[in-house]
């Protein structure tokens, strides 16, 4: 083989990966999912519901009933989607944090990370860095009391590279929060949950429905071939497996999603089925919502559907 023909092989294999990349950081300065209304998790009566379900409060979040149990300090953090200040409100709710590093691939994430560290003055060291997580050289860090993920790990690819390196950088006490879709990659839903979607587009009040066309699982197929973000749930099917091989567990908790994130994802098809503001802003939304999360959580709880969102406690393996 010529030299020419070895380095056009090598930018073929090399551009793709790149090019993907630079489109998932564009995606993520540009996208804030807490602020989005096509998100599931940000329908008040859901997140409500499963607050209660899971904590006993309906205004207490899991992390945060999770913070103040630890008996241990959270000291040096390291912290994945987590432009909203996880890793700040275990410091202000602790005080025992002594320093927060926040890695991501966007540098609009890390601006948001840095201008809330700044409106709860943190008086802490804190810091962003900008970076592929699937090859990034976590040893040059240092060891770490705690680890967190809001969402992030879902994006990762390379988990048989991250994950000993995260282990090994956690320390023999440390621990690792994990807030995360486990469902089938590459939004790869269920057709028994498409089935149980295609119901309630039938049967809902038309106030709340755009379109009752029935919904096909390559509609969602083709909903992630278009996603201006190639890394969303690239790998969501290996990870609940991957976390368990490379780290001890401690809780695993599941907070639903399995039939409810699909079905939100009907407002982003083509064409639309969800008149989305109505799910949020009018009576007759909050009260389908809460009939919505009621069925999911009966489904889970009867084994006829599996578990996609799990709450992760882990140790170092």
């Amino acid at each position: 083989m010529n030299i020419r023909n070895f380095l056009t092989r090598a930018l073929r294999k090399i551009i793709p990966g790149f090019s993907a990349l630079k489109k998932t950081a564009q995606f993520w300065d540009q996208t804030d999912t807490a602020s989005s209304i096509d998100y599931w998790g940000n329908n008040k009566v859901i997140r409500e519901f499963i607050q209660k379900e899971i904590t006993g409060d309906a205004s207490l979040s899991w992390y945060t009933k999770t913070i103040r149990e630890r008996p241990t300090p959270f000291g040096r953090i390291l912290t994945f989607g987590d432009g909203h200040g996880m890793g700040a409100e275990a410091f202000l709710t602790k005080r025992d944090t002594t320093e927060i590093i926040y890695l991501n691939i966007s540098n609009g994430e890390g601006t948001r990370f840095k201008k809330k560290m700044e409106e709860l003055d943190i008086d802490i060291p804190y810091s962003f860095i900008q970076a592929d997580a699937n090859s990034f050289d976590y040893a040059s860090l240092g060891f770490f009391d705690t680890i967190i993920d809001v969402g992030a790990f879902h994006h990762f690819e390379n988990f048989e590279y991250i994950y000993p390196q995260l282990n090994n950088q956690l320390k023999p006490d440390g621990i690792m929060y994990v807030d995360e879709y486990v469902g089938l990659s590459k939004l790869g839903f269920e057709q028994h949950v498409i089935d149980i979607i295609n119901k309630l587009l039938t049967s809902l009040p038309e106030d709340l429905i755009a379109c009752q066309k029935k919904v096909f699982q390559n509609d969602y197929k083709q909903l992630w071939k278009r996603s201006n973000d190639p890394s969303e749930g690239i790998r969501s099917g290996d990870l609940d497996r991957m976390l368990r091989r490379y780290f001890k567990l401690v809780e695993a908790t599941s907070f639903g999603g399995t039939l409810l994130q699909p079905f939100f994802l009907t407002s982003q098809l083509n064409p639309c089925r969800l008149n989305i503001k109505n799910w949020h802003h009018t009576e007759i939304g909050k009260m389908e919502s809460d009939r919505l999360v009621r069925l999911e959580n009966k489904l889970i709880n009867s084994g006829e559907i599996k578990k996609d969102y799990i709450y992760y406690i882990l140790k170092k393996k």
